[in-house]
């Protein structure tokens, strides 16, 4: 969860709801993980709802990546070493 609660317990997009701060120029920023190199990429989303979600997908993609890395390392792992001789 992206850390934008103010003390009051209202999000910056609940105080701009009812008022209490300007709508202009709000946008959230999420570091989050490439797809094809796993670099950190910074992503801006216009509402903290959509970065939120774009967290929770980025987590499962790494969760994803974390299980086929795991598969493919126990194949590798367990496979015989075979002599070929031409």
């Amino acid at each position: 969860m992206l850390n934008s609660h103010y003390p009051n317990g209202l999000t910056r997009g609940e105080l701009q709801h009812v008022g209490e701060l300007p709508n202009d120029q709000v946008r959230w920023e999420l570091v989050l993980l490439s797809e094809i190199d796993f670099s950190k990429e910074t992503e801006t989303f216009d509402t903290e709802n959509e970065a939120t979600h774009a967290q929770e997908d980025n987590l499962d993609l790494i969760d994803l990546k974390i299980s086929q890395l795991v598969k493919l390392r126990d194949e590798i792992s367990l496979q015989l070493i075979r002599k070929v001789v031409d």
